[in-house]
C-alpha cells in the first residue's frame, strides 16, 4: 500500500501542470509523413506490404527486377577482371623502360610509348571497375527498405507496373513514422511569451501526459500562429481523439 502511495505522488510530482504553464486544444496526427520512391527505374517484382501495415527498420518493402542490372554487373565484372593481365604486364614493361631509358639504352620515343599503353590500359580497366560500382549500385537500390520503423499510408503503384524514375510524380509509398506522433494548434497573436524551436512542452492525449517538443511555428495573416510539436506517442486509433491538449510552460 506504502508502494502504491509513493508511485502515486511521484507520478503527481512528475506531471502536474506548472502554474506558468497554458494550455491550447490541439489535433492529434501521425508525423514525418514522407512519399518515398527509388533512384532507379524498373518494372515492379515484388510489393510486400500494404495501406495500413507496420514496418520495422531494415523490412523489404518493394522491389524492382534488376535482371538486366545484374547481367550488366556480371559482364562489367569479368571484363574488369579480364583487363587486370593486361594492365599489369604494361605496368612491368613501363618499370622496364624506365630503367633503360634512364641508362640511356631506350630512346625518348620507345620510353613514351611503353609510358602511354600503360596510361591506356590502366584507365580501360578503371573505368571498367567504375562501371562495375555504378552497377551494383543500381542493383543494390531495387529494394525499398524501411530506414525505421513506418507505417505505411499508401501503395501508389501494382506488381507489374514500369517504375520510369524520370517521370513525373514517379512514388511508390507513402509512409509516416512509428516512433512518434504531433499535435498541432492554434494560438493567437500576439503571443504573450516567446515560443522557440525545440521548446519543451506537455500533451495531454486522452487522459495521458506525455514529453514533448516543438518543431515548428507558423505565423499565419490572420493574427494567428500555428504551432507543432512532437510527441513521444504513437497510436494510430487515437487520431480522432478530441481530447488532445498541448501545454506551453512559459
Amino acid at each position: 500500500m506504502k508502494l502504491q502511495y509513493l508511485i502515486f505522488i511521484i507520478s503527481v510530482v512528475l506531471f502536474q501542470q506548472p502554474a506558468n504553464a497554458a494550455e491550447y486544444e490541439a489535433k492529434l496526427s501521425l508525423a514525418d509523413i514522407r512519399q518515398l520512391s527509388l533512384p532507379v527505374s524498373g518494372i515492379v517484382e515484388t510489393i510486400n506490404v500494404a495501406a495500413g501495415a507496420f514496418v520495422k527498420a531494415g523490412e523489404k518493402m518493394l522491389s524492382l527486377d534488376c535482371g538486366l542490372y545484374r547481367a550488366k554487373l556480371k559482364q562489367s565484372l569479368a571484363l574488369a577482371t579480364g583487363l587486370e593481365p593486361g594492365v599489369e604486364t604494361a605496368r612491368k614493361e613501363k618499370e622496364l623502360a624506365d630503367e633503360l631509358f634512364a641508362r640511356t639504352v631506350l630512346s625518348e620515343i620507345e620510353h613514351r610509348q611503353a609510358e602511354l599503353v600503360y596510361i591506356e590500359k590502366k584507365s580501360k580497366h578503371s573505368a571498367a571497375v567504375a562501371h562495375s560500382e555504378e552497377l551494383k549500385w543500381q542493383v543494390k537500390n531495387c529494394d525499398l527498405l524501411a530506414d525505421t520503423d513506418l507505417m505505411v499510408l499508401d501503395v501508389h503503384v501494382n506488381k507489374g507496373q514500369l517504375f520510369n524514375l524520370k517521370a513525373d510524380k514517379s512514388l511508390l509509398l507513402t509512409v509516416a513514422s512509428q516512433k512518434n506522433m504531433q499535435l498541432t494548434a492554434k494560438l493567437a497573436l500576439p503571443l504573450v511569451h516567446p515560443i522557440k524551436i525545440n521548446q519543451t512542452v506537455k500533451a495531454s492525449v486522452a487522459g495521458r501526459l506525455l514529453e514533448g517538443k516543438i518543431i515548428s511555428v507558423l505565423f499565419r495573416s490572420d493574427d494567428t500562429a500555428i504551432v507543432t510539436a512532437s510527441i513521444d506517442l504513437f497510436d494510430p486509433l487515437l487520431i480522432s481523439a478530441k481530447s488532445a491538449r498541448l501545454i506551453i510552460k512559459h
